[in-house]
């Protein structure tokens, strides 16, 4: 039987983002989080923009027979990107969080054009 090989994780040093989740309730934070709601709500609005925004430039200009498959490659770019980066914030491989997140967001892609075909939605 192999040995598992196990990867190393930052994990021992994320008791203080615990700590800020699960005490969310706590008035301190709350009344934090309550004191500054335009704020939040120009954050959240800003961050959402530049999310949008190579998705929806490469869909505004891709050809109209090309759109599902330019769409598709933003969005698997973005799984690589995001999944290096979670795996370099927790200290693991950044190649390895990359691929592996990247293929089962493809997987997933995959699955749901396979189901819209055959109920007849896909385009």
């Amino acid at each position: 039987m192999s040995q598992i090989k196990k990867e190393p994780h930052r994990s021992s040093r994320i008791g203080w983002l615990r700590a800020v989740v699960l005490g969310a309730n706590d008035g301190t934070i709350m009344e934090a989080l309550r004191a500054r709601p335009v704020q939040a709500a120009v954050a959240s609005a800003i961050s959402f923009a530049v999310g949008a925004i190579v998705p929806i430039a490469a869909v505004l200009l891709a050809p109209s027979a090309w759109v599902t498959e330019v769409s598709s490659a933003p969005a698997l770019l973005t799984l690589v990107i995001l999944g290096g980066t979670a795996a370099y914030a927790g200290g693991a491989s950044i190649v390895r969080g990359a691929v592996r997140v990247s293929f089962w967001g493809a997987l997933a892609m995959g699955i749901t054009a396979g189901v819209g075909k055959l109920f007849g939605t896909a385009v």
